[in-house]
């Protein structure tokens, strides 16, 4: 999710790198608002990726779309977790960071 050029904190685009389903906080939903506080954010995409290279916090595709705040913590697997595994992961962020 991206912030625009002169977007508020409650708007944000989908960049569709985390497949169709996005936990926020454990709780699946699409809703991110207010983008001003921390958030644990996982999805979850079990399609093969062929991208080369990565990028976080850009979109490669619009330059206006683009991350305007911290990243705590980027944790990237290379197969899709079950959802109990995803959920320790959350959990051991949640411990780490304090978010919720």
């Amino acid at each position: 999710y991206f912030l625009g050029n002169g977007a508020t904190d409650t708007e944000f685009y989908q960049s569709g790198a985390f497949g169709t389903t996005i936990w926020v906080n454990g709780v699946a939903t699409m809703e991110f608002a207010p983008l001003s506080t921390f958030k644990i954010v996982s999805g979850k995409d079990t399609v093969p990726d062929s991208k080369t290279s990565l990028q976080i916090g850009s979109d490669p595709v619009l330059s206006v779309r683009y991350w305007n705040g911290d990243v705590l913590e980027v944790i990237i697997y290379d197969t899709a977790l079950s959802d109990s595994d995803r959920e320790s992961v959350e959990a051991y962020l949640n411990s780490k960071w304090a978010i919720y």
